[in-house]
Parts: C-alpha cells; sequence; structure tokens
C-alpha cells in the first residue's frame, strides 16, 4: 500500500488515530476543526507510545483528516 506506515512510530500514530478518531473539538457551527489534543496524548501516555514522534505524526494524519472534511463539505 502507497500510504501504509513504514515505521514503528507510523503504526502506533496510526493505532492511535483509528483508537481516538472520535475524539474531536467542535466549532459552535458544529464543524469539526480537529483532533482533541489532550485525549490524543493521554491515550498515547497510556498505550506507552513515543509521545513526541507520535503526536507530530498525528498532526499530520489531522490535517489530512481536516483536508478530507473540507473536500466532502464541498461535494469534491
Amino acid at each position: 500500500m502507497e500510504f501504509a506506515p513504514q515505521t514503528i512510530n507510523g503504526v502506533e500514530a496510526w493505532d492511535l488515530f483509528l483508537r481516538c478518531q472520535t475524539q474531536v473539538r467542535i466549532s459552535p457551527g458544529g464543524r469539526i476543526i480537529g483532533l482533541d489534543q489532550t485525549a490524543i496524548l493521554s491515550a498515547c501516555e497510556m498505550l506507552g507510545y513515543d509521545n513526541i514522534i507520535t503526536f507530530i505524526l498525528i498532526n499530520s494524519a489531522e490535517a489530512g483528516m481536516l483536508s478530507g472534511l473540507g473536500k466532502s463539505d464541498h461535494g469534491d
């Protein structure tokens, strides 16, 4: 797979993203504006993952999620 995680940190970040994908921040208008970083970091620590590297990778996953949501909002 083209976008499959290539490192243990990537696998951990993807696992964390899948576990926490419902932990989102919502704007007053009801739109998803990002992940709940406090919940993500808490889960990261509980799972024993490398906080710094995983957090950096989660930010990339969040950006992709928001990009995808933005496209779906516009019917793309």
